[in-house]
């Protein structure tokens, strides 16, 4: 009998494909360099990315909490993929495909919905498709294989794209491999809705059960944590488009180059996984990638307000950022399942739904400073912006790693004291 499972890190592609556009391209679409607009169009942005981050940060936790109590043949995590994956790809479609500032708006509030009611539920899945570590890091970095592919199609085609068409093609390809590694691995794939028993933690009211989940220091550490990383991520690739004309005096298409230096830095990441695979420490490596990275990033911006910096210290810059995209992609998953295996209740919905609300409060925030300081300059003769968005990420980076140093310690603990601190 075949093993439809095995279709679950398709669903990466899709996603990883259509976001890394969305997050990379979304800000530069509204406020490319000679358009006709003004800084208030940037600040507007920035504020509905914010509260679209704001509104899918509330909703994880609570779409978590229904997705635990459920009981159907579909499965608990599973209807959610099929009922939203279709949906999710007509509204990517939508944000781009609409000049209207108040349409395309609409639709980045609707994908931003939608991408919650899909994306969470479908990571929440692993624990039960994948019961043993083995077959977690198996499947994660199958999931990173595909999330490498995806991930370097859109950072190299979306400026070709761009040069050559226009951003409607984005919408296209978009909303097409949501639709293709999605919600049709969905239909195939197979979820026992009876697996795992029936939650039974103390007190089944959402608040209490969610307070319990925040005395856990590991899981406490390690969401802080992933929440300041992804303010890195966020302020690294929205920024990197502005990179090549405000600080390096390349025309647009270069962001393609520095995007393949990132693609670099994917591969290597790939390898060392690959070659390492369950007995690498993925917080460990995370938060020794975080010191490197925000020193790196530091230590550039710093160079360059005194000399010219050579072009090959910008590659290798992002090809440490690859890495760490990698490695970061990967680790919420890996450690966030463990933690779901020693709480024992059977409510890794909610634990997943718990990261979910610590990121995407990260994610407005980044994308609420990360505009407000492009509004100060972004152009080659004023790139004031940049650099203080550069120099943002870099703070973040080295902060993310003084915050995960504590979970690494946690962790090592036995089950037990974990599944105490949880109830007490």
């Amino acid at each position: 009998m075949a093993n439809w499972n095995a279709l679950y890190p398709l669903g990466a592609l899709g996603i990883g494909f259509a976001n890394t556009l969305f997050n990379q391209w979304i800000v530069y679409f509204h406020t490319a360099p000679g358009t006709a607009t003004g800084p208030q169009t940037g600040a507007l942005i920035g504020t509905v990315l914010m509260l679209n981050f704001v509104f899918q940060g509330l909703f994880n936790p609570v779409l978590g909490y229904v997705g635990d109590r459920i009981r159907h043949p579909w499965g608990r995590r599973r209807i959610f993929l099929l009922l939203g994956s279709l949906p999710l790809a007509l509204a990517f479609l939508g944000t781009w495909f609409f000049k209207s500032l108040a349409l395309s708006l609409l639709f980045i509030c609707s994908y931003g919905l939608l991408f919650v009611f899909v994306v969470q539920p479908y990571v929440a899945l692993l624990p039960s498709i994948a019961p043993t570590q083995a077959a977690r890091v198996r499947y994660s970095l199958a999931g990173g294989i595909c999330s490498l592919i995806a991930t370097g199609l859109a950072l190299v085609m979306g400026p070709i794209l761009l040069d050559r068409g226009s951003f409607t093609s984005f919408g296209i390809l978009g909303a097409a491999g949501i639709a293709l590694t999605m919600f049709l691995p969905a239909l195939m794939m197979r979820e026992n809705p009876s697996e795992g028993p029936v939650i039974r933690a103390s007190g089944s009211n959402f608040f209490k059960q969610l307070h319990q989940l925040w005395q856990n220091r590991a899981l406490r550490a390690f969401v802080l944590g992933n929440g300041c990383v992804v303010c890195v991520i966020i302020a690294l690739t929205l920024v990197s488009p502005f990179i090549s004309e405000a600080l390096l005096a390349k025309e647009r298409t270069y962001t393609g180059t520095l995007n393949l230096c990132t693609l670099g830095g994917i591969v290597i990441a790939i390898l060392m996984v690959a070659i390492k695979g369950k007995n690498l420490s993925f917080l460990k490596l995370l938060r020794n990638l975080l010191i490197g990275n925000g020193s790196l990033i530091l230590g550039l911006l710093w160079a360059s307000s005194w000399v010219t910096v050579p072009l090959f210290a910008w590659w290798l810059a992002f090809v440490s950022i690859g890495t760490l995209l990698l490695v970061a992609m990967m680790s919420p998953t890996l450690v966030l399942s463990e933690l779901s295996d020693r709480d024992g209740q059977s409510r890794e919905g909610l634990i997943f739904g718990l990261n979910g609300l610590v990121i995407n409060l990260g994610n407005a925030f980044a994308a609420q400073i990360i505009t407000l300081l492009l509004t100060q300059g972004h152009t080659l003769e004023n790139p004031l912006g940049v650099q203080w968005v550069l120099g943002f990420a870099g703070t973040a980076a080295l902060l993310a790693a003084g915050i995960l140093t504590p979970a690494i310690r946690h962790l090592k603990a036995p089950a037990e004291q974990l599944s105490v601190e949880t109830q007490s």
